[in-house]
C-alpha cells in the first residue's frame, strides 16, 4: 500500500467507531491482566507498558463509561474492575483463539507437507509457521486491511510482492534452503487455505483498521503539511472557561481539560483564546459564587458534616472536600479574580481583535439579536406542540453574548479563513448550538445538515481533530503487533444483526439479477468474507460486478466439482469392476482351499476314531476328559482364590497399620473428654465448697441447691437436644463413634473398605475350605 493510501486510510478510521472499539479492547484487556480494580491512571500506564502506545485519557475515560454503561466493567469508587460476565467471555475468546491457532497450525503442516512432498519434521515445520504468522503480521502492518489481498486466492487485485519484506526472513531462517521452502509456502499456500486461516487474515485485517484508527505514525504525520491542522484558532465560551477554572461541574470538563493540553503541549497546531465581552461576562459570576459558597471558616467536623449531609450543590461539594484535603485552598470566587492570570497559565489567552461592525452599528446588532428571540419562540412552541414542559428562556444580556459571540466568529470566517475549519467556538450550551444550526440551516434555504456549524460541542471537537493527532509511541511496529495479538469481546448480537440484514440485501441484488439457484446462493453467501466485501463493494456501487463475479467463480467452482466428481465416480466404477473380479477369483481359490482342508480332516477324525475303538470305548474317553478338566479348573481355582487372599491379607495389613495411630488419637480424644466431664462436677463441688466456708452455709445453702438443680436440668437438655443417651455408658459409646468418623474424615481413612477386605478375607478362607474338600 502506498503512503498516502495508508495515510487516508489511518485519517478514515480515526473518524470511525473503529478507535473506541480498539481502546475498549485495550482497556478490557489490561483490566483481565490486572485481575482486580484499578484506577484511570494505572490503566493508561497499563497500556503503555503492555501495548508500547499512550492513549489520550479523556478517550480511555469516555470508553469506561460506555464499558460501565454496558455492564462490561464495575465501577467501585475510583477504581474499575471487569464484570464476571467479560472475564468469562474473554476467558473463553483465548481458549477459542488457542484451540484456531492449533487448528490453523494443523492445516499448516498438511498444505506444507503437501506443496513440498517431503518430511521436513516437526521442528522445522514449527520454525517455518512462526515465520509466517509473523510474515503476516509485517504484510498487514505495512499495507493495512489491502494486505488480505496477498493471500486470498480468489482475489483480482492482487498487490505486488514486497521484495524487502519476505528477503528480511533469509536471516532469521538461517539458511538458502529454509529459505526457498519460505517463499515457496507464501507463494503457494493461499490456494490450499481452510476456513480457520480465512477467519484468522479477516480478523487481521479488521484489527489492522482499529489500531489505524488510533493515530498517524510522527514521521508520517511530519510530511504531510496539506493534511495538517494549522494555527486554528479556538474561541472559548464563557461556560467553557468556567470548566477550565474549575468553577463548573459538567459531564464536559475532561473533554475541556485534554483540549487545553493539546494546544498548550501543541500536540496539533491551534490556540484557545476568549472574547473581552467573554471575560467581563465571566466577571459577574463572582458575586453568585461568593453568595453560594460561604468564606466562613469552618472547622473539620462542621465541613465533614455538611458534605455527609448531601445537602450541598456539586461545586460546593468538591470546594469543601478540597478545603479538607488543603485548609489553603482558594475559594472559588477567587478563580473569577485571577482569571486572567491563570488562564494565561492554562495557555488560554485574551483575544483583542476589534469588531467596529458589532460595536458601533446598534441597529446591526439589534437585528441580529431579534433573530434569537424568533429562535427562542420557534423553540418553546415546538415544544408546547408535543406537550413538553422544556422552555428555553434566557435574561437578555446572556443572549446579547450569544448573539455577539455568532457574529464574531462569522466575521473572522469572512474576512480570513480560506480553509474549512480555520475558527470555532467551543460551547457547552446546547441551546447555542442549536440556534446556530437553525439559523445556518435558514441561511442554506432548507438544507438538512449543517456543513460548517460555527459552535461545537468540546467532546465533538476531539472526535473531529483526532485524525490529525500523532499516535504516541517509541515502537511503531511493536505497538501494531501486541495490539493485533490482544483478546477481543465480540458483541455477538450485534455480529449477527449485521450480518442477518447483509444477508437480506445480497438477495436483493441476487433477486435483481434473476438468480434463484438455491445451491448457487447458498454456496456463495456462506463464503467466509462474501458478506464483508459486499459491504465494502456497496460503499463504490460496485455491487453487481462484484455479485456476477462471485457467481462466475461460483459456477466455475461447480464445474470443476462436476468433473473431479465424474473422474471419481469413472476411478470408483473401475475400481469396483476390478475389486469384483479379484473377488470372485479369491472366492473360487478359498472354495478349493475349504475342499481340501475339510477333506484332510475327514481323514484325520477317521483315523483318531479308530483309535479310540481300539483302547475304550468313546463314553469312557469323553468322562475321563471332563474329569481332567474338572480338576485342572479346581485346581486354577484354588490358587486363584490364594493369590486373591495373599493381596488382602496385605491390603489389611497397610489399612491397619494406618489405622493404628488414628486409634491412638481416637482413644486420646474419648479420654480428654472423659476427662473434661469429669471435672467439672469436682470443679462445682470444690467452688461451692470454698463459696460456703468464705461466705457460709446459711447464705449459700439456697444457691446450692438452685445451681445444682440448675446444672442438672442444663446437663438434661443438653443431651437431649443433641440427641444423646442419658446413660453415661451409652453416651461415651456415640461419642467415641463420633470422634472416630471425625478422624476417619480429616485423614481421608476408609474405614468401611478395611471392614469389607476382613469380611472378603474371611469368605474366602471358607470358600478355600470347601474347595479343598472338593479336590479331595
Amino acid at each position: 500500500m502506498e503512503n498516502i493510501d495508508k495515510l487516508i486510510s489511518v485519517l478514515f478510521n480515526a473518524r470511525s467507531d473503529n478507535r473506541e472499539k480498539m481502546l475498549s479492547d485495550l482497556v478490557l484487556t489490561v483490566l483481565y491482566k490486572a485481575n482486580g480494580g484499578i484506577t484511570i491512571s494505572n490503566i493508561v500506564s497499563l497500556i503503555k507498558e503492555l501495548f508500547h502506545l499512550e492513549p489520550i485519557k479523556y478517550e480511555v475515560e469516555k470508553c469506561l463509561q460506555i464499558l460501565a454503561e454496558s455492564n462490561q466493567i464495575l465501577v467501585i469508587g475510583d477504581t474499575f474492575k471487569l464484570s464476571d460476565n467479560t472475564i468469562a467471555q474473554i476467558y473463553t475468546n483465548i481458549v477459542r483463539s488457542k484451540d484456531n491457532r492449533d487448528k490453523r497450525f494443523e492445516s499448516f503442516e498438511r498444505n506444507t507437507l503437501n506443496i513440498l512432498e517431503e518430511n521436513l519434521g516437526k521442528e522445522i515445520i514449527h520454525k517455518l509457521w512462526e515465520f509466517y504468522n509473523e510474515y503476516l503480521l509485517e504484510s498487514f502492518l505495512l499495507f493495512g486491511r489491502k494486505a488480505i489481498d496477498i493471500f486470498l486466492p480468489y482475489k483480482k487485485d492482487i498487490l505486488p510482492q514486497n521484495d524487502n519484506l519476505i528477503e528480511q526472513f533469509r536471516e532469521k531462517l538461517g539458511s538458502d534452503y529454509l529459505y526457498a521452502i519460505f517463499k515457496r509456502i507464501i507463494v503457494e499456500y493461499p490456494e490450499r487455505m481452510s476456513e480457520a486461516e480465512l477467519r484468522h487474515l479477516n480478523g487481521l485485517a479488521s484489527r489492522a483498521e482499529k489500531f489505524y484508527s488510533l493515530g498517524i505514525e510522527k514521521h508520517e504525520y511530519e510530511k504531510i503539511n496539506e493534511l495538517q491542522i494549522k494555527n486554528l484558532i479556538v474561541i472559548a465560551d464563557t461556560n467553557v472557561l468556567y470548566t477550565d477554572l474549575n468553577l463548573h461541574i459538567h459531564q464536559e470538563k475532561s473533554a475541556i481539560s485534554e483540549i487545553v493540553r493539546l494546544a498548550k503541549d501543541k500536540i496539533i497546531d491551534f490556540r484557545i483564546v476568549y472574547l473581552p465581552r467573554t471575560y467581563k461576562e465571566l466577571q459577574k459570576a463572582k458575586k453568585p459564587l461568593e453568595n453560594l459558597i460561604s468564606r466562613e471558616k469552618f472547622k473539620e467536623s462542621q465541613i465533614r458534616a455538611m458534605i455527609a449531609s448531601n445537602n450541598l450543590d456539586a461545586l460546593a461539594k468538591q470546594y469543601y472536600e478540597n478545603l479538607l484535603r488543603n485548609s489553603d485552598f482558594p475559594h472559588p470566587a477567587d478563580n473569577i479574580t485571577y482569571a486572567s492570570t491563570i488562564l494565561n497559565q492554562h495557555g488560554i489567552q485574551l483575544y483583542n481583535y476589534k469588531f467596529a461592525k458589532l460595536e458601533e452599528d446598534q441597529e446591526y446588532f439589534d437585528k441580529k439579536v431579534s433573530e434569537y428571540y424568533d429562535y427562542q419562540r420557534y423553540y418553546n412552541n415546538l415544544y408546547e406542540a408535543k406537550g413538553s414542559s422544556v422552555r428555553l428562556v434566557k435574561d437578555d444580556f446572556k443572549i446579547e453574548h450569544d448573539v455577539y459571540l455568532r457574529e464574531v466568529i462569522k466575521i473572522l470566517k469572512e474576512r480570513f479563513s480560506k480553509d474549512f475549519l480555520k475558527y470555532i467556538c467551543l460551547t457547552t450550551d446546547r441551546s447555542l448550538i442549536y440556534f446556530d444550526q437553525y439559523l445556518l440551516r435558514k441561511e442554506g434555504q432548507g438544507m438538512h445538515e449543517v456543513i460548517n456549524p460555527n459552535f461545537m460541542m468540546p467532546s465533538l471537537f476531539i472526535k473531529k481533530i483526532r485524525p490529525f493527532i500523532p499516535i504516541i509511541t517509541n515502537n511503531y511496529r511493536k505497538a501494531f503487533i501486541s495490539s493485533l495479538t490482544a483478546p477481543t469481546v465480540h458483541k455477538e448480537s450485534e455480529s449477527e444483526k449485521e450480518r442477518t440484514i447483509l444477508t437480506q440485501k445480497s438477495l436483493t441484488y441476487f433477486k435483481n439479477l434473476g438468480i434463484d439457484d438455491e445451491d448457487v446462493i447458498c454456496s456463495i453467501i456462506k463464503k467466509e468474507l462474501f458478506l464483508e466485501e459486499l459491504s465494502r463493494h456497496e460503499e463504490d456501487n460496485s455491487v453487481d460486478e462484484f455479485i456476477k463475479s462471485e457467481i462466475s467463480k461460483e459456477i466455475q467452482d461447480l464445474k470443476h466439482q462436476r468433473d473431479s466428481l465424474e473422474n471419481e465416480i469413472t476411478n470408483q466404477k473401475k475400481f469396483t469392476e476390478e475389486a469384483l473380479l479379484k473377488e470372485k477369483s479369491a472366492k473360487v481359490q478359498i472354495a478349493k482351499e475349504k475342499d481340501s482342508i475339510l477333506l484332510e480332516k475327514k481323514i484325520e477324525i477317521n483315523d483318531l476314531i479308530n483309535k479310540i475303538i481300539e483302547k475304550e470305548s468313546i463314553e469312557d474317553h469323553l468322562q475321563k476328559l471332563n474329569q481332567e478338566q474338572a480338576k485342572f479348573t479346581l485346581e486354577k481355582t484354588i490358587e486363584l482364590k490364594k493369590a486373591l487372599l495373599e493381596e488382602i491379607d496385605l491390603s489389611i495389613m497397610t489399612l491397619e497399620n494406618s489405622e493404628r495411630p488414628l486409634l491412638t488419637i481416637i482413644d486420646k480424644k474419648v479420654n480428654i473428654h472423659k476427662w473434661h466431664l469429669s471435672i467439672i462436677p469436682v470443679l462445682f463441688f470444690l467452688i461451692n465448697c470454698y463459696l460456703i466456708y468464705r461466705i457460709g452455709w446459711d447464705k449459700m445453702e439456697p444457691y446450692t441447691y438452685l445451681l445444682s438443680l440448675g446444672l442438672t436440668i442444663i446437663s438434661y437438655l443438653y443431651l437431649a437436644i443433641l440427641g444423646h443417651s442419658l446413660d453415661p455408658k451409652q453416651y461415651f459409646y456415640q461419642k467415641k463413634i463420633a470422634i472416630e468418623n471425625s478422624i476417619y474424615t480429616e485423614f481421608s481413612f476408609d474405614k468401611e473398605h478395611l471392614i469389607g477386605q476382613k469380611k472378603r478375607k474371611a469368605e474366602l478362607e471358607t470358600e478355600l475350605v470347601e474347595l479343598s474338600f472338593e479336590e479331595i
